[in-house]
């Protein structure tokens, strides 16, 4: 869904809109839209498309319309949007909007959010916390981030891909070494790096010189006729070997962070 856009208000600058994707097993879904209001408040709208974002992978379908108005018409428990859909604290949307307008034009990634079936002891369990990344935005980036944020709870996992964010009474950070799958790995005393200044977003590559490549690559030819020999320029050189699926991963990583940021204005 898409909605709203920064603006001024009353000389205010507004909140500017954030996209966060989700990726589920039947595809991508994604929300795009000002987390906050001017005043600085959490908007009711973004806060349901969220919590529907970050619903339990095992959920399936994002609930309907016609779902979650039966669930408030049957007074179904009110921290909850719809059955298995809980509201996520409004904290997190903040952290999330602080977040997608440091590092803006990239898309924010919710990998875990709500989790009914962690011990009650997780703040997953309460949807009181976020596992996120950005791609195309340096891990460490975001960390360095979040843990300038007040009364926040930061997760550092050197051997996977996010970073986990919490609301809480008290600061804390923990580095885990393990990596998916693993029982967690503690490093007794971790204490959080220290940050001179503000991260910013990292530099944006040069897609012209990518585009200039791949254009002068692609050969065009009319039906019935036999391809072109490709320049001897444009072949792959025998001793370079096929990417790794790590490679791959990357690329398509990095793919989906620039499509994310192509804008087509009607």
């Amino acid at each position: 869904s898409d909605s709203g856009s920064g603006h001024a208000s009353e000389g205010r600058v507004c909140p500017s809109p954030i996209t966060v994707v989700r990726r589920m097993a039947d595809g991508r879904e994604r929300v795009r839209m000002p987390l906050l209001d001017c005043d600085g408040a959490v908007r009711d709208e973004a806060r349901r498309a969220l919590s529907i974002l970050a619903r339990p992978r095992q959920l399936g379908e994002a609930p309907t319309e016609s779902q979650i108005q039966a669930w408030q018409d049957a007074d179904g428990d009110p921290a909850y949007l719809a059955e298995g859909v809980r509201l996520l604290h409004p904290g997190l949307l903040e952290r999330l909007q602080r977040i997608g307008e440091t590092f803006a034009g990239y898309p924010l990634e919710i990998v875990s959010g709500y989790r009914p079936h962690s011990p009650s002891s997780s703040r997953h369990h309460h949807a009181r916390a976020l596992d996120l990344r950005v791609p195309g935005v340096p891990r460490q980036r975001v960390r360095d981030l979040a843990v300038t944020f007040p009364q926040t709870g930061v997760g550092w996992y050197p051997n996977s891909v996010f970073v986990h964010v919490d609301v809480r009474q008290r600061d804390a950070y923990w580095v885990d070494l393990s990596g998916p799958g693993e029982a967690p790995r503690y490093v007794r005393g971790a204490e959080a790096p220290p940050v001179a200044e503000p991260p910013s977003a990292p530099p944006a590559p040069n897609i012209d010189d990518a585009l200039d490549t791949l254009t002068r690559a692609l050969r065009v030819t009319l039906p019935g006729e036999e391809p072109p020999e490709l320049d001897e320029a444009v072949e792959p050189p025998e001793d370079v070997p096929p990417p790794t699926e790590e490679e791959l991963e990357q690329i398509r990583r990095e793919t989906d962070a620039w499509l994310e940021r192509i804008r087509i204005d009607p």
